[in-house]
């Protein structure tokens, strides 16, 4: 039986997003510092002002900055896909602060202010835990979830964060703050709100965590209501627009433009995601199995069976971890050919 569906599975959409995330930086880092020489040039020769050179550069800059925003939706909607499946969530979260600050001081370099997007995810993360506490144990009454977390508690059961006896204090003080979120609203609004305050220091700022909230909507389970999902995606788009387009003494012909630029890139990454993401994270099929009959026939020295597992076994840890490594690494990268490029600029 073939498990393959139509469609673009999860690891093939996070390339696209990263490819996308990879030419707005370059737009930001290497395009946008020759716009800034080039208008003091400009200043310097005016009728060189609309010459052909910076047309071109001015074109590319805004093509490619909208292209790159298809990247965080997409990421959003994953990082809700990896709350519901981890075993481990206090090592996911732990994961994104790690890669954060080690891009830190790159991304500080590149746009001047704030956290990066490794913390903005850590903190969705959290709002995610804030606000579907109960998705990851299953249609459970209250009594079933409170004795599930108490046998965490004292046998750390790996099923609930994976954590065991590192961190059982840590996941003391999650049982009864999950109690806490999951029985009161209050408690929910409370915590959201300190989540978006420090997210206000984080990239994607101001939007990031109603982002988050409206997917949240849609969330089940047993994994997604589709007609809900898209109608919290148009809710994510509307957000996005008007926050974007600011008051009315900055709205002219040019910006609202260039708001329907980035609104465009935006509704590409969850367009994406609505017609094309089909559920699954990687191929999945008989094909494995039946490679495994062989090679046991064959006999397991003969076809070298450790190195198949082997090459498994980093493959599944390249998929995992792949983009943690990637990050930092890109945005250093770009940092050092904007210093190469335009030694002058700051």
């Amino acid at each position: 039986m073939n498990h393959q569906r139509q469609g673009l599975y999860q690891n093939q959409i996070k390339w696209i997003a990263i490819i996308a995330m990879t030419l707005n930086h370059i737009a930001h880092t290497l395009i946008y510092p020759g716009l800034v020489t080039a208008e003091i040039s400009f200043s310097l020769r005016p009728e060189l002002a609309w010459g052909n050179r910076y047309a071109r550069m001015w074109i590319w800059y805004e093509v490619l900055k909208d292209i790159g925003l298809m990247t965080a939706p997409i990421m959003m909607v994953f990082l809700c896909e990896g709350y519901r499946y981890t075993r481990r969530l206090v090592r996911y979260f732990l994961r994104l602060l790690v890669a954060g600050v080690v891009a830190e001081p790159g991304f500080f370099l590149m746009n001047g202010w704030g956290y990066d997007m490794m913390f903005t995810l850590a903190i969705l993360l959290a709002v995610v835990w804030v606000l579907r506490a109960d998705i990851r144990y299953g249609k459970v009454s209250d009594e079933q979830y409170i004795e599930m977390q108490e046998y965490a508690l004292k046998d750390g059961d790996k099923r609930v964060y994976g954590d065991g006896n590192l961190c059982r204090n840590f996941n003391r003080v999650l049982y009864k703050c999950e109690n806490w979120l999951r029985f009161t609203f209050s408690g929910k609004v409370i915590a959201i709100s300190l989540l978006y305050v420090a997210s206000l220091y984080c990239d994607w700022n101001v939007i990031s965590v109603p982002f988050i909230v409206l997917i949240c909507q849609a969330m089940t389970s047993d994994g997604w209501d589709k007609k809900k999902l898209g109608k919290m995606f148009l809710c994510c788009i509307a957000v996005f627009f008007l926050t974007s387009l600011g008051g009315p003494e900055e709205i002219s012909a040019l910006h609202v433009l260039d708001i329907l630029g980035e609104t465009l890139g935006v509704s590409v990454g969850f367009a994406l995601i609505y017609f094309l993401y089909n559920g699954q994270r990687e191929p999945v099929s008989d094909s494995d199995g039946i490679a495994e009959k062989e090679i046991s026939a064959l006999g397991m020295q003969a076809m070298g069976m450790s190195d198949v597992k082997r090459s498994r076994r980093f493959e599944s840890w390249f998929n995992k971890y792949w983009f943690y490594i990637y990050y930092p690494l890109h945005i250093y990268v770009l940092v050092i050919l904007r210093q190469l490029l335009y030694p002058i600029y700051i």
